[in-house]
C-alpha cells in the first residue's frame, strides 16, 4: 500500500502544527476537497483544535468557502468517525434509526450485569479456591482484561475459548518440564519436616534481628497451617524461598529455603495455573455472549460495536463503491494509540483516498494505550513501508537543549534493541543554549531516610528549599524564554500511588508550600452529591436510592450505619411481615419532601425480615469481587438495606 506516509513524532516536535499545515496545504491546492477529509484524534479537544487551526488559515488566506465546507469535514475521535459512518449506512445494516449508543460508565455496568449473570456458587467455590492458593489472584480484573482484549481484536466467545488453549500451551513453556515435577505430597512433606527442625533451633542464640524475628513468624504462620491440614499458598512458598533471616541463623534456615525453592517443580503448580486460565477465559467467554444478548434486547451498541459496524461498513463491497470517490485525504492522529481492529479501519479507509497520512510515535506504543501492541506498530510500519523510513520530526520546541540531548542519550540503547533506529529516537532542540544563569537539567537527591513516610517528608522539604531558596531558576515560556526563579508552581512530582501524592501534598503544605493533587472532580465531592440527589429526588418522588442518599449525608454525616439503623427502626410493619415504604408525600409545598432519619425517631420497632445472606453475587445485578464471601455483620447490613429501600 504506496498511498500511506508515516510521520514519526516525538512529544514537543510541533505534530499538531504539522498536521494542521499538511491539511491546510492540500486543501489550498485543491487536491483535497475540504468535506472529503477523514482525520481521526486522540480527543475531542484536539479535533476541534484541528479544525478551528485550519479553519482560521483558511480565511486569513481569502478562502472563506473552503473554510464554510471544512465543517462538513469527518474531524473527531476514532469513535465520533466511526459512529458518523454508522449513522450514514445504519439502514444499510440494519440498525434502526434511533440507535441508543452506551458511553463507557454504561458499558461497564452493562459488561459487569453480564459477568455477574454468568457466575453461579460452582464457579464462585471454585474461584475461591483458586484465591486461597494464589493470595494475589484479582480474577475480576483479568476477566475484564481478558474481555478487553478479545473486543479490541473483535474476537467472537468461541475464538476467545480457543484462546484459553494457546494460552496454557505457550505458558507451559514457562515451567519446568513434566518429567522433571514432583508431587505435591511429596513437597509438603518435605516442607514440613524442615519446619519442623527449624522451629526447635531457630534462631541461632545469639541473632535478635528483626529480619530473623520475621522468618520466625512466617515459618511458625506455615508450619500450623500444614499441621491443621490446610493449604499453603503459593505466595507463602514465594516467600519461604525468598527472604533471608539474619546472618548468624543462616544456615539454620538453609534446608527450609532449599525445600521452598522447589515450590516450581510441584505438579499442583501447574494444576493451579492450567484451572486459573480456564476458568478466566471460560467466564469471560460466557459473559461476552450474554452481554451481545443483553445489548440487543436493549437495542444498544457500545464505542467497540460501532467500530466493528464501522469496519463492516468499509468492508462490504456495495457500500464501499458508495464511499469510494467521497474521500481524499485521510488523517490519523496518535497512530501509536491503535488497537488491532482500529488499525483494520485505518487501512480500510486508506483504500479509499488517494493520500492517508499516520502521526505518532512508535515509541509511546510501549504503554498499551487502548489495546495498542508495540510488535504490531513494528509490523504496520514494515508493511506499509518496506526499507523506507518515514519522515521524522527532528526538533523539540518544548524543552531546553541540555535536556532534550540526555533524554535522546538515555532512550536511543532501550530502543535500539527494540528496533527502532536511532534516527526515530534523536532529537534536537529548537532551545539555542545560551542561558548562563539557569541550573543543570538533572540533579540527584540523596534522600536520608528509612521507610516510605520519611521519604515523603525529605522530598518536600527538599522542595521547599528547592523554591524558597531563590537558586533554581527557569525559563519563562511566557517571558520569550526569560529566566527566572522557579515558583511551587512550576515543580512536579511524580509518584507511584494517589495515596503517596496525597501524603506529599500534605507535607508540603504543613511547610507552607502549596500543593495541587489530582481529585476525584466536582461531582464526587458530598456537596455536589447531595444536590444531584436532590435532583434526582426532585425529578422522581419514588426515588428510595436518591432519598438514602440524602439521609445519609444529612441526617448523619458522620456515622456511616446510624443512618439505616434509624430508618429501619421508623419504618412501620405492614401486617405480612415487610416493610412499609416511608411516605414521601405530606400535601401541599412539601409533596417532594425527604423525611430524613434523625436521632429523635431512632427508637427502634419491630424490623423487616432479613435474609440469610447465604447466597452468592451471582445475578444480583453487580459486580461480585473475589471478596464476595462477606463478614456476617456485613451480610445482614446489606439484608436489611435491600429490604428497606424495596419496601
Amino acid at each position: 500500500m504506496t498511498n500511506v506516509e508515516i510521520i514519526s513524532a516525538s512529544a514537543g516536535t510541533g505534530k499538531t502544527y504539522r498536521l494542521a499545515e499538511l491539511l491546510l496545504e492540500t486543501i489550498r491546492s485543491g487536491k483535497a476537497r475540504p468535506e472529503a477529509v477523514v482525520a481521526t484524534t486522540f480527543t475531542n479537544k484536539a479535533a476541534a483544535e484541528l479544525r478551528e487551526r485550519v479553519r482560521r488559515r483558511l480565511l486569513s488566506a481569502g478562502l472563506a468557502d473552503e473554510a464554510r465546507r471544512l465543517g462538513a469535514a469527518r474531524i473527531g475521535t476514532v469513535n465520533g468517525i466511526c459512529g458518523q459512518l454508522v449513522g450514514d449506512f445504519a439502514f444499510e445494516l440494519g440498525l434502526p434509526p434511533d440507535l441508543r449508543v452506551l458511553d463507557e460508565t454504561e458499558a461497564k455496568v452493562e459488561l459487569d450485569r453480564a459477568l455477574s449473570n454468568v457466575l453461579d456458587d460452582g464457579r464462585l467455590r471454585d474461584l475461591g479456591d483458586l484465591k486461597d492458593r494464589m493470595v494475589d489472584l484479582e480474577w475480576t480484573d483479568d476477566v475484564r482484561a481478558v474481555l478487553g482484549r478479545a473486543r479490541e481484536n473483535n474476537l467472537t466467545s468461541d475464538q476467545l475459548r480457543e484462546c484459553a488453549d494457546r494460552s496454557i500451551a505457550t505458558f507451559a513453556d514457562l515451567l519446568v518440564p513434566l518429567e522433571d515435577e514432583v508431587s505435591p505430597e511429596s513437597l509438603r512433606g518435605e516442607l514440613a519436616t524442615a519446619l519442623v527442625k527449624l522451629l526447635a533451633a531457630f534462631p541461632a542464640p545469639d541473632d535478635t534481628t528483626k529480619l530473623s524475628k520475621d522468618v520466625l513468624d512466617d515459618c511458625r504462620i506455615a508450619n500450623d497451617r500444614i499441621k491443621n491440614g490446610g493449604t499453603l499458598s503459593w505466595h507463602k512458598w514465594l516467600s519461604l524461598a525468598g527472604t533471608e533471616p539474619g546472618k548468624k541463623s543462616r544456615e539454620l534456615f538453609a534446608p527450609v529455603k532449599r525445600v521452598a525453592e522447589r515450590h516450581c517443580r510441584s505438579a499442583q503448580l501447574r494444576i493451579d495455573c492450567h484451572r486459573t486460565i480456564r476458568a478466566v477465559f471460560g467466564l469471560a467467554a460466557d459473559a461476552l455472549a450474554v452481554y451481545a444478548e443483553h445489548k440487543a434486547n436493549m437495542g444498544a451498541i457500545d464505542f467497540v460495536d460501532q467500530e466493528v459496524l464501522a469496519l463492516e461498513v468499509l468492508t462490504k463491497p456495495e457500500l464501499v463503491e458508495r464511499l469510494r470517490g467521497s474521500i481524499d485525504l485521510v488523517l490519523v492522529d496518535e497512530f501509536q494509540d491503535t488497537s488491532p481492529l482500529q488499525l483494520a479501519i485505518f487501512l480500510a479507509l486508506a483504500e479509499l483516498a488517494p493520500r492517508s497520512v499516520w502521526v505518532g510515535d512508535q515509541k509511546q506504543a510501549i504503554f498499551g494505550f487502548r489495546g495498542t501492541d508495540p510488535a504490531l506498530m513494528d509490523a504496520a510500519i514494515t508493511a506499509l513501508l518496506g526499507a523506507d523510513e518515514p519522515e521524522t520530526l527532528t526538533t523539540s520546541y518544548r524543552s531546553r537543549r541540555q535536556l532534550v540531548a540526555l533524554t535522546s542519550d538515555v532512550f536511543v540503547g532501550p530502543f535500539g534493541s527494540r528496533s527502532i533506529p536511532e534516527t526515530r529516537v534523536r532529537i534536537d532542540a529548537s532551545d539555542p543554549g545560551t542561558h548562563v544563569d539557569l541550573d543543570p537539567c538533572l540533579e540527584l537527591w540523596q534522600l536520608k531516610s528509612r521507610n516510605g513516610d520519611q521519604d515523603v517528608a525529605a522530598i518536600a522539604a527538599g522542595v521547599r528549599d528547592l523554591v524558597e531558596g531563590g537558586r533554581f531558576r527557569i525559563r519563562d515560556r511566557e517571558r520569550d524564554g526569560e529566566s527566572r526563579v522557579a515558583r511551587a508552581g512550576d515543580v512536579a512530582v511524580l509518584c507511584r500511588k494517589n495515596a503517596t501524592c496525597v501524603a506529599l501534598a500534605t507535607e508540603l503544605a504543613s511547610l507552607g508550600v502549596r500543593a495541587s493533587v489530582e481529585r476525584a472532580g466536582l461531582f464526587a465531592t458530598p456537596e455536589a452529591r447531595v444536590l444531584l440527589a436532590g435532583l434526582r429526588l426532585w425529578a422522581d418522588s419514588s426515588s428510595v436510592l436518591s432519598r438514602a442518599e440524602l439521609a445519609r449525608r444529612i441526617g448523619y454525616p458522620e456515622d456511616a450505619s446510624a443512618w439505616l439503623e434509624a430508618a429501619l427502626a421508623s419504618s412501620p410493619v405492614d401486617p405480612d411481615g415487610t416493610a412499609s415504604r416511608p411516605s414521601t408525600r405530606s400535601g401541599g409545598s412539601r409533596a417532594l419532601a425527604l423525611e430524613i432519619p434523625s436521632p429523635a425517631r431512632s427508637r427502634r420497632s419491630t424490623r423487616p425480615p432479613r435474609r440469610s445472606g447465604s447466597g452468592s453475587c451471582a445475578g444480583r445485578g453487580v459486580m461480585p469481587g473475589s471478596g464476595c464471601r462477606t463478614s456476617r455483620r456485613f451480610a445482614r447490613t446489606w439484608s436489611d438495606m435491600e429490604a428497606w429501600l424495596r419496601a
